[in-house]
């Protein structure tokens, strides 16, 4: 998926509209480093952002209850573009009542990752001085980090201007400094969630979608081994409580997901996010192989793009054998041919990509070639065994 950061702009768009195409080129030029929490190393990040129009909905920064949007869409910096030369023109133009009620709207959603950007035309530079010196005064009195100023030439941007070269260092570590905030927060209140989940109201679809979208955020931002780990947990959990089934402690909300299946496609592999096991989360009718194939068709996609796709062979008869036990311990009625038709498809789906990783290597791997050699054989045998008996 190719996730990315939204930053928001607001103010004169108009005329600086170059200079901010040329600074969404310019920020990914270098790596900065991330400062991890909780003692886990730094990491280098390349910031490829997205340019979005503010809108009120997008000044939400903290995570709270069921969200509209997801982590992973939540802007990382909110910039507001003053492009007058002096305080006069600033009042007329409607900017300076615009600025106020933007601070107004951030300022009530507790969002502190913003950045007024005044721009100075070098040719005149007295006025602009003075522009400079009263936004930053009657907006940035507290917090004078969040304005600053670029200064351009009559002939446009130039990328070598130290004014500019600021401008792109500052946003990289505001942008770093929101990101570090909103992971914080987010692993907080997943954490949160997950210790509610003996309570009558928790509900494991709720808490997937959630933690998923922790998943996102560290995918976004290159983690693909972290966010893998956000699934493996999810894989997890949802096993264990399974089996606690048999042990007679079935939690209220598996009922939902133990209605029958009509469906019988396989594991969906080649597509990075299938929207529709989101959806039917979201309605709490997915069924265990719904969340089963919604599972492993992400994990599959990060390995992937890990360069360990032959994980996801040696991943695939596990995963088959302990879905299928699922619905034995739930008692699941799928409808007769779904289990089968299922097992079939998705043993295939890995085979094929198992020949495409095959295809890529000049000495055939031993290892792979077991895992291709087993999932065949299972699809046929359990096929043919199903059809006998």
């Amino acid at each position: 998926m190719d996730f990315r950061p939204s930053i928001t702009f607001c103010g004169s768009y108009d005329s600086v509209k170059p200079l901010q195409e040329r600074l969404q080129q310019w920020l990914p030029r270098e790596a900065v480093e991330w400062q991890r929490s909780y003692g886990r190393g730094t990491r280098q990040v390349k910031i490829r952002a997205d340019f979005v129009f503010f809108q009120p909905a997008l000044a939400l920064f903290e995570p709270r209850g069921r969200l509209s949007v997801g982590l992973h869409q939540i802007p990382v910096l909110h910039l507001f573009w003053v492009g007058e030369t002096d305080m006069a023109t600033f009042g007329k133009s409607g900017n300076r009542e615009n600025l106020i009620t933007w601070l107004k709207m951030l300022q009530e959603n507790q969002c502190s990752n913003f950045l007024i950007i005044v721009v100075e035309d070098s040719k005149k530079t007295g006025k602009n001085a003075s522009i400079f010196d009263k936004v930053k005064s009657e907006f940035a009195s507290k917090q004078p980090n969040r304005c600053c100023s670029v200064r351009i030439s009559g002939t446009g941007v130039t990328p070598d201007s130290p004014s500019l070269t600021a401008l792109v260092v500052k946003i990289r570590q505001l942008i770093v400094q929101a990101l570090a905030r909103l992971m914080n927060r987010a692993e907080d209140y997943v954490r949160e969630m997950r210790e509610q989940c003996r309570t009558v109201t928790w509900h494991y679809s709720d808490h997937f979608l959630l933690q998923e979208q922790l998943a996102f955020l560290l995918e976004m931002w290159g983690c693909l081994n972290e966010s893998l780990v956000q699934y493996d947990e999810l894989d997890a959990m949802f096993s264990q409580f399974i089996n606690n089934t048999s042990c007679g402690e079935q939690q209220s909300w598996l009922e939902d997901f133990c209605h029958a299946s009509e469906e019988f496609e396989g594991v969906p592999l080649g597509q990075p996010l299938a929207m529709k096991y989101r959806q039917l989360l979201r309605d709490r009718c997915a069924t265990v192989l719904d969340m089963r194939n919604h599972i492993f068709t992400r994990q599959a996609s990060l390995l992937c793009q890990m360069n360990r796709g032959a994980e996801v062979a040696k991943r695939a008869l596990p995963f088959l054998h302990s879905t299928l036990h699922e619905i034995e311990v739930l008692d699941i009625k799928n409808t007769p041919g779904v289990n089968e038709s299922w097992v079939y498809l998705s043993c295939f789906q890995v085979v094929e990509q198992i020949d495409k990783l095959l295809e890529q290597q000049q000495e055939r791997d031993a290892e792979l070639v077991l895992c291709k050699a087993r999932l065949v054989h299972y699809a046929h045998i359990y096929l043919l065994l199903r059809v006998v008996y």
